[in-house]
């Protein structure tokens, strides 16, 4: 068997495995409404200075991620501000100190449609997972230098997704900061080797919060919207042993794909769609 065959198989096992299987800790009930929740499982952000992760150890539940007991804290505050000139050493040293979730429950996976172009039926397959101090940031509570508050890993071994176009079997880092006009998001990958080690992928987004009620199990990221994750936030959702993980089929085109694309049974997404549960309830990538 190849190693793209294999590899194709890989992702095959994980998409059904996701289905059929709940990873992490038990479910616990926290309150007579019957609310469930997944404890986070911290990992390392295993970034080393001049030096890409291992194919193998991308990081996240499948990606064979390096568990850590860190105290849970606030998520930290980059040394400087993030920018294509940033020292590889000072960002690889930033993103190896935070915590991630490993807890699948709390992250969220989907199958995401290669760019326009591409091969029939071309997808790939992106985890998004918060940083663990996320619970303890408000939305005001945004730092100088700014800060990552979730991770994004592409799994696919050659696919690109058509949002971000995040690399093949690359992370990237969902990033927040302030300017003099309010607060902003952006999504960046890191590259050891090249002139500049950061490259911003996509728009500069606002950030903002979906002023939901606040429930402080965990932090959670998704590729959502407020609209679509306020159940989340009050207390009607099922976690850990009552839950399924999320695996959604779908399409992070700007506009509605065309009805020959669309009968996979995919919906439109746009690169506005993040959202991790924050101290107020929940904050996201604003218009």
């Amino acid at each position: 068997m190849t190693r793209s065959a294999m590899h194709r198989g890989r992702l095959l096992a994980i998409a059904a495995g996701v289905l059929l299987v709940v990873v992490g800790c038990p479910g616990k009930r926290i309150s007579p409404s019957s609310v469930w929740y997944v404890d986070p499982i911290p990992e390392s952000g295993d970034e080393q200075a001049g030096r890409r992760p291992p194919q193998g150890k991308l990081g996240g539940p499948y990606g064979n991620g390096t568990s850590v007991e860190r105290p849970r804290k606030e998520t930290a505050e980059a040394p400087v501000k993030l920018t294509p000139k940033v020292d590889d050493g000072v960002l690889a040293r930033y993103l190896d100190a935070l915590t991630f979730d490993m807890a699948r429950d709390n992250g969220e996976l989907a199958v995401v449609r290669c760019p326009q172009g591409s091969v029939p039926g071309c997808h790939a397959l992106l985890y998004i997972q918060p940083e663990i101090g996320m619970l303890s940031r408000s939305i005001n509570d945004v730092p100088k230098n700014g800060m990552v508050v979730a991770r994004i890993i592409n799994y696919s071994l050659t696919e690109t997704d058509s949002t971000y176009g995040i690399p093949p079997m690359t992370r990237a880092y969902w990033y927040v900061y302030p300017t003099s006009s309010g607060k902003r998001s952006k999504v960046f990958v890191r590259t050891p080797g090249l002139e500049t080690t950061l490259q911003f992928l996509g728009d500069e987004r606002t950030y903002e919060s979906c002023r939901h009620t606040s429930i402080t199990f965990a932090a959670i990221a998704r590729f959502r919207k407020c609209e679509q994750q306020g159940l989340e936030t009050r207390g009607k959702a099922g976690y850990g042993g009552r839950s399924i993980p999320v695996v959604r089929r779908v399409s992070f085109e700007s506009t509605p794909p065309s009805p020959a694309l669309a009968n996979d049974g995919s919906v439109a997404l746009t690169d506005t769609e993040l959202w991790v549960k924050c101290a107020q309830g929940c904050c996201i990538a604003g218009p």
